[in-house]
């Protein structure tokens, strides 16, 4: 008996015990760590990219019930707890390895970490501060790359081009030929075959140079207003089928009023040319009827927040007119009027030909008892013939036809001028302009920024309602001309007696700039900046991106400016270099939301005059070519293509060149 009492007593030990250590082997295993690993390492990127690294816990477990903590280099990073670390690569001049560690935690669990490596290659952008003669000889590590130098002039002259030599193994090159496109010759697209220019000379040349605004109140100096007599009486009412004579540059238009639209606090009249008028209700070949004019009202303003052109622009840059000091100057009465008319008298362009779309005349801002060529009144001309006309023959449409589109967009960029006249000018009490390619920049960003909200194509040349940088071989739009000047001056206008292509060159090389900086620099945002500050040449740009915390040169802009354009086909370029995200940019200000579309240069096609370019032009060592780097100007040179490890040039710069490297 006793002994099987004891026999039970040990099979009940032996089940405790068993019971035990399961259930101390469950609590184990229960705590028991994952094991740690990092996804998104052991990669090999260039200096400046961002790299992104994710915690994997095996066997799965659920990654929010670990705490995180994140260390590059044996270094730990604040603020970074979560499971996955996002972090910049640093700019180096040699390949460099760094260690990149995570340490897991649970509660009740004990800490576990994994480490992985990211190789990173000599840094992608270097801004050089040598000048003279030196040699330059980095260490590109064991991937090959192609290497490019970016040549600035800041300076208001033409200085010589800079030397290079080639030392490694005794090739010598030279700034001095560019990349050209061969191949097919593609058809030209319609902003090539005709020419839409934005403005006129003389309304240019009068806001550069005002009549002196004079102080309100006693003034010993007598008005000298322009020696000429108006055309016709600048009397006129602005009732609906009222008539008047208007005048622009000396000319009689005869025009009736066909709109007036009263909406928040605004008027506008549209004026249109009587013998460019439709009275019938059938559509007239390049003549206007009521449906064209009622659609251009409806896209400039109607009622309501945000949803014409009025409240676009003026969101961005702020009023075209308000309170001043000036005696000679029209006071504000909240209305601005439109002309629709055949703007210097030349109908519809043939192939090839240019036409003035559209312009805003200063002069008009002025008193005509002191400028008797102004109508006294705030006011846009159009021009009627283009507006008119249906180019596909399918029934005109603002957004179907080119023309049609050209002139809404051609109304957005006049906008901008008078809104700059205004802000620029009056405001700060300038009695001068901007610099014409400053102004005519603002104008081709606003185009830009409002181009998907008048649902037209601005001058990316990309569909308005597409955010990528489209198509390869692109030929609308500014940039296929820009990619053939490239290394033209920024800051130079062409004069009144250049022609319609040379100004488009220009219009070209603004745009570009204007592009660049408003998709890296807080986009409409800064243009406000740009437009309302108190300088009319660069330095409204270097002002404006201080403003804004961002201490550059405009020597260094150029150079920015022409890696950014090496770098378009990307979607993953630094912050400071971006063309191309491959979607859209937010370009927002005071909540108000403007979107820009993608950039890549590499995807435009320049095919006139017997020139061709595909891409951007980069310059080489195989031919003669340019002497001197003209002011405000940056040219992209070729130093070498798939080189690798440590490589040598002799680099001469001449007084007031800067260089900036790029390897890629």
């Amino acid at each position: 008996m006793i002994f099987l009492e004891i026999g039970r007593i040990i099979i009940y030990m032996r089940i405790f015990i068993l019971l035990t250590l399961s259930a101390l082997l469950l609590s184990a295993c229960a705590a028991a760590p994952p094991i740690v690993s990092i996804s998104g390492g052991g990669v090999d990127v260039d200096g400046g990219q961002l790299v992104t690294l994710t915690v994997k816990l095996s066997p799965p477990a659920r990654a929010e019930d670990f705490t995180y903590s994140w260390s590059v280099g044996g270094e730990t990073v604040a603020g970074t707890n979560g499971a996955v670390f996002s972090w910049s690569t640093p700019l180096v001049s040699s390949e460099k390895t760094v260690l990149i560690a995570v340490s897991a935690s649970a509660e009740g669990r004990q800490p576990v970490s994994a480490v992985s490596t990211i190789l990173i290659r000599p840094s992608s952008i270097i801004n050089l501060n040598q000048s003279g003669d030196f040699t330059y000889s980095p260490d590109l590590g064991s991937s090959a790359r192609d290497v490019f130098f970016i040549f600035s002039n800041a300076g208001s002259s033409e200085i010589p081009r800079p030397s290079v030599r080639y030392i490694s193994d005794s090739r010598s090159a030279s700034l001095i030929s560019s990349s050209t496109a061969g191949g097919t010759l593609l058809p030209a697209a319609d902003d090539d075959l005709y020419l839409a220019v934005r403005g006129r000379d003389d309304a240019a040349a009068f806001g550069l140079d005002p009549i002196e605004f004079l102080p309100s109140g006693p003034s010993s100096r007598s008005p000298e207003p322009e020696s000429f007599i108006p055309p016709g009486s600048t009397a006129h009412a602005d009732s609906l089928g009222s008539s008047a004579v208007l005048n622009d540059r000396g000319t009689s238009i005869n025009a009736t009023c066909r709109k007036i639209v009263t909406a928040d606090g605004r008027v506008l009249n549209i004026w249109v040319q009587d013998s460019f008028w439709n009275g019938t209700a059938i559509p007239f070949p390049g003549k206007i009827n009521q449906n064209m004019v009622d659609a251009l009202a409806d896209l400039f303003l109607k009622a309501g927040a945000q949803n014409d052109i009025y409240d676009w622009a003026t969101g961005i840059f702020g009023p075209e007119w308000g309170s001043h000091i000036y005696s000679n100057l029209i006071t504000a009465n909240n209305e601005i009027s439109i002309v629709l008319y055949d703007i210097g008298g030349d109908g519809l362009p043939g192939t090839g030909e240019g036409r003035i779309a559209g312009l805003f005349d200063p002069k008009n801002n002025y008193k005509p008892s002191y400028v008797p060529e102004s109508n006294g009144r705030l006011m846009f001309f159009l021009d009627a013939p283009l507006f008119a006309n249906d180019g596909d023959g399918n029934g005109w449409s603002i957004s179907d036809d080119y023309w049609p589109a050209q002139i809404v967009s051609t109304l957005v960029h006049e906008f901008q001028h008078m809104i700059h006249f205004y802000q620029k000018t009056i405001r700060n009490g300038l009695n001068r302009g901007s610099d014409q390619w400053l102004n005519e920049m603002c104008s081709m960003v606003a185009e830009d920024l409002l181009s998907a909200k008048i649902k037209t194509n601005g001058p990316r040349g990309v569909s308005w309602d597409d955010y990528t940088a489209g198509l390869a071989d692109n030929t609308s739009g500014r940039l296929a001309r820009y990619n053939f000047y490239n290394d033209v001056s920024l800051t130079y206008w062409p004069g009144s007696s250049a022609s319609s292509s040379e100004k488009l060159n220009h219009y070209s090389i603004s745009y570009s700039f204007g592009a660049y900086l408003i998709r890296n620099y807080g986009g409409a945002a800064l243009i406000r900046e740009i437009v309302r500050n108190e300088h009319v040449d660069e330095r409204a740009v270097v002002a404006a991106l201080a403003a804004s915390g961002h201490d550059l040169s405009f020597d260094e802009l150029l150079r920015r400016w022409g890696i950014a354009v090496l770098l378009s086909d990307r979607q993953n370029s630094p912050g400071g270099y971006e063309y191309n995200r491959g979607r859209a940019f937010a370009a927002a200000v005071d909540g108000l939301a403007y979107d820009l579309g993608s950039i890549s240069l590499y995807n435009y096609y320049f095919n006139q005059s017997g020139e061709q370019q595909r891409g951007p032009k980069i310059y080489s060592g195989s031919t003669a070519g340019q002497n001197r780097l003209p002011a405000s100007s940056k040219t992209i040179y070729r130093a070498g293509s798939s080189l690798s490890g440590v490589q040598s040039w002799e680099v001469s710069l001449p007084d007031g060149i800067r260089m900036s490297v790029l390897f890629r």
